[in-house]
């Protein structure tokens, strides 16, 4: 059974989701790990005090991103993760 939700469903549910990000929010990249557990950030990136734009049919556009000019190079990173403000 397939479930099609409309574009207006996509866009709120999306804006609920960035909205969890908060005003001071992280992009951490890792060589590896899971939620659990994550592994070693290898460069973190700030988002902007509104990361993310007003969804539009259920996408929503990162604002400006702050550069990690202390990352550490020669890695591959396994995954990536928000940090979210609590």
């Amino acid at each position: 059974m397939s479930v099609t939700h409309s574009n207006a469903a996509l866009s709120a549910a999306t804006d609920a989701v960035t909205a969890l990000i908060g005003a001071s929010g992280k992009l951490k990249f890792r060589l590896s790990g899971t939620v659990s557990a994550p592994g070693t950030a290898v460069a973190t990136l700030s988002l902007s005090a509104t990361a993310f734009g007003a969804a539009s049919n259920g996408l929503a556009t990162a604002n400006a991103i702050t550069s990690d000019t202390s990352a550490n190079g020669g890695f591959s990173a396994g995954q990536l993760s928000f940090q979210i403000d609590n």
